[in-house]
């Protein structure tokens, strides 16, 4: 299953999030300090925690200033219902091969492509129902079992089962209640035995004892599927800059702290048991291998210590090759990346090799490196090595490490969440992607009588919560301007993701020396264009055909920076004549059908077909039209879907925009 949205109510600085979109792979939470980033994920994380390291207590975490207010009129069972986070998850191919295999479920029973997994967790009380999922109501049996019983009245040995029937409809009055697993039995038992008492060539009362058993069937399965869906719901995986290995471990004390139960740093013996769980042992087993041998049977105790020994080298090797995967060392730099995990008597200890052969701990290396070799223990650890159910839930990760590592850890993340859908927070502008800004979240608090807000769309009412983006966009605008030797000056970020989206489409057939750099508005182009021109590179520039793009296609400096055929419209790239045309018009029939989904409008057949632009009319249907969500809807849409998704006229429009700017930076 996948996570697609949550909603997080009464936690810390959160009173009410709001429901927030998150992507199938990858969603990042952007914000300023003491915004309520880390209180998001710690209150997502108890959808289904993968470890107990931090259980809710509505005294420490209910919003401290409404307490008082919330708690005094109400008793303690309701207090336990307090709502605190609601999660909905889509099924997945695997998940719906698997349903397929339990025992209530036939082919046309319901269609489950649309069936929504609920999660409701309260502070001390869950609850759970899938959505989209037509259950039958005691409404949806009572005419077509009154009549069933009709037609049994005439029959002398049917008044046993009659008078059942009638029982469960007195009994059950109310049409908008769903028939329970019970009663779904029940009332199967009372169907089959009517259906006995039937005449088998009257079809009529046939045909309804069949669709009788159908509905009942649905609630039966739906109580069976409840239960599936349960067992299947990823664990989360949380883990921030606090959970750390010690590079030495004294195992007898740790031993006795757990068996006592008076853990005295949560976050550091968290790490060293997740530490001593990758290598396969408690912490009593290791070290009672780390006394000397009082007994008699020398060879067993021999055996054991030598067991201890091949299992500490083995997770060394393994320990060092995924640390070398993540960590990607410069060994021109003496950059570490051999580990040895070392039992010496009661104490472990976890060095690091140098190029010349020196065990150093890891507590000697740089912060940043510590971190990495936490996070992957910990995660393993925690994950019971099996990444295939885990949801990945990341607090402000890397924030130790140097700007260009983190540059190289947003690959590692997106490695990660290939196999786990993947949640984490940031505020560097190291850690958010140019071409991954349709992931980002923006969390913010800007009054503490509202509490932590998140938005969908790259809004904010803060200016600092986008200040990472600012600087994220230009970094890479700056890092790209003057090093790639082909770019396409875009107006904007839409248009950013636009060509992007329709690249990926085209499998990636634009040249990949080319650098997209979108300027903010129009009238830029030309400080840009005449930056690149003087730097001798190769520049194209796409402009709207409206008349803000105009006006920059008409200025002398873009003109003699550029040169006239540089200068591109989106009209040369459509098939008939758009008034005002932006690039959106170049996959306009597919966009209308996203922006119909998106917002749940049906627009008007006579508006597409005109020469209206499409944004124009998108405007004019929806008051609070964003450009953001649909760019962000379309490029969702691209990883969904194929090239031949679109209609033949787009793909030409498409093919000549790529083929077009290839040619011009050739």
């Amino acid at each position: 299953m996948r996570l697609v949205k949550v909603h997080v109510q009464n936690y810390r600085s959160i009173l009410d999030s709001g429901e927030i979109d998150i992507e199938n792979i990858k969603t990042v939470f952007v914000g300023i300090n003491e915004a309520g980033k880390t209180a998001l994920l710690k209150a997502i994380n108890n959808l289904n925690p993968g470890s107990d390291i931090e259980q809710v207590n509505l005294l420490r975490d209910f919003p401290r200033s409404k307490y008082s207010e919330y708690v005094q009129s109400k008793s303690n069972e309701e207090t336990k219902k307090t709502p605190l986070v609601k999660g909905w998850f889509k099924l997945e191919p695997n998940d719906l091969k698997e349903i397929e295999g339990l025992p209530s479920f036939t082919k046309d029973l319901i269609d489950l492509n649309d069936c929504l997994y609920v999660r409701d967790q309260r502070y001390d009380y869950c609850s759970h129902e899938i959505q989209n999922y037509k259950r039958t109501t005691f409404g949806d049996i009572r005419k077509s079992t009154l009549r069933l019983i009709d037609a049994l009245s005439s029959n002398s040995s049917a008044q046993e089962i009659i008078e059942k029937l009638n029982n469960f409809l007195e009994n059950n009055k109310d049409d908008s209640l769903y028939l329970s697993l019970d009663s779904s039995k029940e009332f199967l038992d009372l169907i089959e035995k009517a259906e006995i008492k039937i005449d088998e060539d009257d079809e009529k009362e046939i045909s309804r004892i069949t669709q009788l058993i159908k509905l009942t069937k649905i609630n039966i399965f739906y109580s069976e599927l409840l239960s599936f869906l349960n067992k299947k719901l990823p664990k989360f995986i949380y883990f921030n800059n606090y959970i750390r290995v010690k590079p030495l471990i004294h195992l007898k004390q740790l031993t006795d702290r757990q068996a006592q139960n008076i853990i005295d740093d949560k976050y550091y013996d968290y790490g060293n048991l997740s530490l001593l769980k990758f290598l396969g042992y408690t912490p009593k087993e290791l070290s009672e291998l780390g006394v000397e041998n009082n007994s008699t049977d020398t060879e067993e105790f021999r055996r054991k210590r030598d067991e201890r020994q091949y299992k500490l080298n083995a997770s060394s090797i393994r320990l060092t090759e995924c640390i070398k995967e993540i960590w990607n060392p410069n060994n021109l730099k003496d950059e570490a990346s051999q580990l040895r995990v070392i039992a010496d008597g009661q104490y472990l200890k976890v060095a690091v090799i140098d190029q010349l052969g020196a065990e150093i701990e890891l507590d000697q290396r740089s912060e940043g490196f510590q971190w990495m070799v936490s996070f992957f223990i910990v995660f393993e650890s925690q994950a019971d090595n099996d990444y295939k159910n885990c949801i990945l839930l990341l607090d402000e990760p890397a924030t130790s490490l140097h700007a260009l590592k983190q540059k190289e850890f947003i690959k590692t993340i997106s490695k990660l969440a290939e196999k786990n859908q993947t949640i984490y927070t940031t505020h560097s502008p190291f850690m958010i992607s140019q071409d991954e800004l349709d992931l980002v979240r923006i969390v913010e608090l800007t009054d503490r009588a509202i509490g932590t807000k998140v938005n969908n769309k790259i809004v904010s009412n803060d200016p600092a919560a986008l200040f990472p983006l600012q600087e994220a966009l230009g970094y890479n605008l700056a890092q790209s301007m003057f090093t790639a030797k082909k770019n396409v000056l875009l107006e904007g970020l839409t248009d950013l993701w636009y060509l992007e989206g329709i690249n990926s489409l085209l499998n990636k057939n634009l040249d990949s020396n080319i650098a997209l750099l979108p300027v903010g508005t129009s009238a830029k182009v030309s400080y840009y264009a005449s930056m690149l021109s003087n730097n001798d590179l190769k520049t194209v520039a796409l402009l709207d055909s409206d008349t803000a793009g105009e006006k920059a296609a008409t200025q002398e400096t873009v003109i003699h920076s550029l040169g006239a055929k540089n200068i591109l419209r989106t009209k040369e790239f459509l098939s008939r004549e758009i008034k005002n045309s932006e690039i959106e018009d170049i996959i306009r029939e597919t966009l209308a059908k996203i922006f119909q989904d998106e917002y749940e409008i049906e627009l008007n057949v006579a508006d597409l077909e005109s020469d209206k632009a499409i944004v124009d009319i998108f405007k004019i249907a929806v008051k609070d039209f964003s450009k953001f969500k649909l760019s962000k809807a379309f490029l969702k849409w691209t990883r969904e879907h194929s090239l031949s998704d679109l209609t033949d006229q787009e793909i030409q429009n498409c093919t000549k925009l790529i083929e077009t700017i290839n040619k011009r930076l050739k």
